[in-house]
C-alpha cells in the first residue's frame, strides 16, 4: 500500500540539548519501534509509509532542519513544507493552505511519490498548538473536497489520524499510539446522516459505509480471515446500499415502494446487531441514527390503501416538505386527498398499486372526486361538512399541483416562496383533515365504563368481550368519574347522561357497567336508550386458605365466567290491574 506520512514537527522543548526529544519506544498495538527521539521515525516504521511529508515553522526549521539534526534520526523519502508560525490571520490562512498540500493526492515527487497516495497517516503529535488544530480543520475540509469532486472510494485514501502519547508510557516505558481517526469519522458520519435527513440525499452515506467496510475488510484479511468469515465486515455497505434504495424511492416519489420495501429495508439495517456492534465504536452519531430511524419508521405499511397506509403517506408528506421535494409532495397531497375522499364517502379503501384492477379503480374515484368537485362549487349541494372541506382544498390543491407541474412556463406562475407557503398550508390542512377521516373510519369500542381498567382484565375477560363482535374493548380516556356519596338522584342522572351521549357520539355499541350502583343503574338506562347493549362481568369466587405468619388467612380469587347482558326490564302485564 502506498503509505505517506503528514506529520508537525514541533521545537521540542526549549531547554533540551539535542536531540531535544527523549529517545522512546513507541509501540502500535503491542509491536514496538526501534528507540527514536522522532516520533515520525516510529510512525513510518510501524505503519510502513513510503513517504513522508514534514510540517515545519522558521524556528523548527533552524533548529532540526539546518543543523542536519532531523536527518541523523530520520531516513527515508521526505519533503519539508515551510509555514509561518501562524500569528497573523494571513498566516494561519497560508498554514491552513500548507496542510491541503500536505494532503493533496497529486503524487509529490519530491518525497520519492511517482502515484498518488493509497492511505495518509496524519500526525498531531507535535507542534505549537494552533498547527494540529488547523491541520484536523484543514483535513475535514479536504474530506468534503474529495467527495465534491465526486471521487469514487478506490480514488480516496485511507485516512488515519495518529498520536503518539508519550505521557502513557506502559510499565515497560513504551509509549502507545492512539489512533484517532474515528474523531473526524464521526463528524463525516454524522453529516452524511444529516444530509439524508434533511435533503434526502444519501450519497455520502452511501460513500462513507462502501469504503469503510472496503477497509475493514482488507483489514480483516491482513489478519488472515477469509471467506464466510468476512461477511461480519461488510454490514456497513447493506446499510449504505439500503439508505441508496430509500433515497432513490424518495427522489423518484415511489411511495408504494418507500411504504412496503425500501423504509422497512432501511430499517431493519439500521436496527441490526452489525450496525448495533459498529455503533458503539462511535458513540457520539448515535443520536443521529436514532433520528434516522425515528422518521423511517413511520414510513412503513403494509397495505398503501388503509389508515395504517395513510398515516404513513401522511408521514412522507411531512418528510417531502422537509427535504424540499415541493414537487412530489404536491403530487402525494394530490393522490392522498383523493383517497380520503373515497374512504370519507363510505367507499373500500381500494387494491394495491399491484392488483390487477387497480388502474381502473384509480380512475373510478378520481372521476368520483372530479365530479363530487364540480358540485362543491354550488355550497348547499354538499351537506356534509367532511366531505365539503375535502372537496374545497382538493380543488385548491389541484391548481397549485398544476402551477409546479408546468414549470412555471405559464403566465400566471407564482413566485416559488408563494408556492412554498401555500404547500406548507395544505400540508397542514391535510394532516388535520385526515385526523378526522380517520377518527370518523374509526371503530367504534366496547366501552369499559367500571373502576377495573382493561390492562387488569384476564385474557378470557378480554377475548370474551372481543367475542361480542362489539368493538375493541377501551377505557373511557379519564377513567371513571367519581361519584360524591353527597350527590342526590338528579346528579346522578345527569352525569349518566353526559356519559352515555358521548358514548353515542362514538358510535357505541356495546359497554360493559359494573360500579357504584345509582350511577350503574341510571347510566345503563340512558345507555339502552341511546340502543347501546350493557354487559356485566360474572365471575366465580374461589376461597384458599394460606398461612402467613403462622395464621390461616382466607384468599379469595375471582375467575372471570362471561358476559351478561342486562336487558331492558319490561313490566309483565298485570291481568288483575286490567
Amino acid at each position: 500500500m502506498r503509505t505517506r506520512l503528514v506529520s508537525i514537527l514541533g521545537l521540542g522543548p526549549i531547554n533540551s540539548e539535542a536531540p531535544h526529544y527523549e529517545t522512546t519506544v513507541y509501540r502500535r498495538d503491542e509491536v514496538p519501534s526501534q528507540p527514536t527521539p522522532l516520533v515520525q521515525t516510529a510512525l513510518a516504521e510501524l505503519y510502513g509509509a513510503a513517504s513522508t511529508v514534514i510540517i515545519a515553522s522558521a524556528k523548527v526549521r533552524e533548529r532540526w532542519l539546518d543543523t542536519g539534526l532531523f536527518a541523523q534520526h530520520f531516513s527515508g523519502p521526505c519533503t519539508v513544507i515551510d509555514v509561518p508560525d501562524g500569528g497573523g490571520t494571513e498566516d494561519r490562512w497560508e498554514l491552513f493552505r500548507a496542510f491541503q498540500r500536505a494532503l493533496s493526492l497529486d503524487p509529490i515527487a519530491a518525497a520519492g511519490e511517482d502515484a498518488p497516495p493509497q492511505e495518509i497517516l496524519f500526525d498531531v503529535t507535535h507542534g505549537f498548538r494552533l498547527q494540529p488544530m488547523l491541520g484536523l480543520a484543514a483535513l475535514d475540509f479536504t474530506l468534503a473536497e474529495w467527495r465534491r469532486a465526486d471521487l469514487s472510494p478506490e480514488q480516496c485514501p485511507n485516512v488515519r489520524v495518529l498520536y503518539g502519547a508519550f505521557e502513557a508510557k506502559d510499565a515497560q516505558g513504551h509509549a502507545p499510539i492512539w489512533d484517532l481517526s474515528e474523531v473526524i469519522t464521526a463528524g463525516a458520519w454524522n453529516r452524511a446522516i444529516d444530509a439524508l435527513l434533511r435533503y434526502g440525499r444519501a450519497d455520502d452515506l452511501e460513500f462513507l459505509a462502501t469504503t469503510t467496510s472496503a477497509a475493514a475488510i482488507k483489514e480483516a484479511q491482513s489478519r488472515g480471515i477469509k471467506g464466510s468469515a468476512l461477511s461480519s465486515y461488510s454490514a456497513l455497505k447493506g446499510l449504505g446500499k439500503a439508505a441508496r434504495t430509500f433515497a432513490d424511492d424518495l427522489a423518484l416519489n415511489r411511495t408504494p415502494a418507500i411504504l412496503n420495501n425500501s423504509a422497512k429495508g432501511l430499517l431493519a439495517q439500521l436496527q441490526s446487531e452489525s450496525i448495533a456492534a459498529w455503533k458503539q465504536r462511535l458513540p457520539v452519531i448515535t443520536q443521529a441514527l436514532d433520528a434516522l430511524v425515528a422518521t423511517v419508521a413511520p414510513l412503513q405499511a403494509e397495505k398503501m390503501f388503509s389508515p395504517e397506509g395513510m398515516r404513513a403517506i401522511r408521514a412522507l408528506a411531512a418528510l417531502q416538505f422537509r427535504t424540499q421535494r415541493f414537487a412530489a409532495l404536491a403530487s402525494t397531497l394530490g393522490e392522498a386527498l383523493t383517497t380520503l375522499y373515497c374512504a370519507a364517502r363510505g367507499l373500500p379503501w381500494g387494491p394495491e398499486p399491484e392488483h390487477r384492477e387497480f388502474q381502473n379503480e384509480r380512475g373510478f374515484r378520481d372521476d368520483i372526486t372530479n365530479t363530487d368537485s364540480q358540485l362543491a362549487r354550488t355550497p348547499d349541494r354538499i351537506e356534509d361538512n367532511l366531505h365539503r372541506d375535502l372537496l374545497t382544498l382538493i380543488s385548491s390543491l389541484k391548481q397549485t399541483r398544476n402551477d409546479v407541474a408546468h414549470a412555471g412556463y405559464r403566465s400566471s406562475a407564482s413566485k416559488a416562496q408563494d408556492l412554498r407557503r401555500l404547500l406548507n398550508d395544505y400540508l397542514n390542512q391535510f394532516s388535520a383533515i385526515s385526523d378526522r377521516v380517520l377518527t370518523a373510519q374509526q371503530p367504534a369500542p366496547f366501552l369499559n365504563f367500571t373502576n377495573h381498567p382493561v390492562s387488569t382484565w384476564s385474557d378470557a375477560q378480554r377475548d370474551a368481550a372481543l367475542a361480542l363482535a362489539l368493538g375493541n374493548p377501551a377505557d373511557l380516556p379519564q377513567g371513571m368519574p367519581h361519584v360524591d356519596p353527597k350527590c342526590d338522584g338528579k346528579a346522578i342522572n345527569e352525569m349518566a347522561q353526559e356519559l352515555a351521549d358521548a358514548a353515542k357520539k362514538q358510535g357505541v355499541r356495546g359497554a360493559a357497567v359494573q360500579g357504584e350502583h345509582s350511577l350503574s343503574f341510571a347510566l345503563t338506562a340512558a345507555l339502552h336508550a341511546h340502543g347501546v347493549r350493557v354487559f356485566v362481568a360474572t365471575s366465580e369466587r374461589l376461597v384458599e386458605e394460606e398461612e402467613r405468619h403462622g395464621a390461616k388467612v382466607a384468599v379469595h380469587h375471582f375467575n372471570f365466567q362471561q358476559w351478561r347482558e342486562l336487558l331492558p326490564y319490561h313490566a309483565p302485564k298485570n291481568s288483575d290491574a286490567d
